[in-house]
């Protein structure tokens, strides 16, 4: 007889459940049926509830899923090289592709997410720890965001000497400027196209000479400057 499968871990049908559901919930929203996430994991639907109290419970894995940014930190690291412009659009293209996945998956549950934080909050108060007493502790946008940095910087340093000498500094204005307008099409910004953020990053950023003094502590240019012109 064929040696059977190996049955899977709750841990391990919990993860290939998230996997399902996250694209699921960008399309669906969270009204998205429990019968559809059971077919979409090639499970049994009441195999979901082994893995997950409830239906609230599975929906917010899987917005935490969704917030990783690992996905698009792999896919930057992943690009190939290419002169630094082309570069520099590819990783404005996957950051801004990243971003509206989470903001559509993220908006699909925001009612359940904002409900199950105020319930941590309600319990960390009760028992005395309630978030301002932490030192600071990151929320997960910051760590999505300082993830995302960190990646963008790796992928950059080779290139560091074309983008004034500071990869972390590059990183945060290409971030800044492929996705730090707001939601695409508020108030009729949307995003800025890859191409243009990479000219801007190139071009702002390579070393120039060295400036020449500010207008204020120039000296003062004399009358026959401008012949004709007003005494200054």
């Amino acid at each position: 007889m064929p040696d059977r499968a190996p049955r899977m871990t709750r841990d391990e049908r919990r993860a290939a459940v998230v996997t399902a559901t996250v694209p699921l919930l960008a399309e669906l929203g969270a009204d998205v049926t429990t019968r559809r996430i059971a077919e979409a994991a090639g499970v049994a639907e009441g195999t979901l509830f082994k893995a997950f109290d409830d239906k609230t419970e599975l929906l917010l894995a899987a917005a935490r899923a969704a917030m990783d940014p690992a996905p698009t930190v792999a896919a930057v690291a992943a690009l190939p090289d290419a002169p630094l412009e082309e570069l520099l659009a590819g990783i404005a293209r996957v950051l801004q592709e990243g971003m509206l996945e989470r903001m559509r998956t993220m908006g699909a549950v925001r009612t359940i997410v904002a409900a199950a934080r105020r319930a941590e909050h309600a319990a960390d108060r009760a028992q005395g720890r309630a978030p301002e007493a932490e030192g600071g502790r990151r929320g997960p946008h910051e760590e999505h965001v300082l993830a995302l940095l960190r990646g963008t910087a790796d992928r950059l340093e080779p290139h560091a000497s074309a983008l004034g000498g500071n990869a972390w500094t590059a990183a945060r204005v290409l971030l800044n400027l492929a996705v730090g307008l707001g939601p695409p099409g508020m108030a009729g910004v949307g995003l800025l196209p890859p191409e243009l953020v990479a000219a801007v990053v190139v071009r702002g950023l390579r070393p120039d000479p060295a400036p020449g003094p500010h207008p204020a502590s120039a000296p003062p240019v004399p009358d026959t400057a401008v012949p004709g012109g007003p005494p200054c």
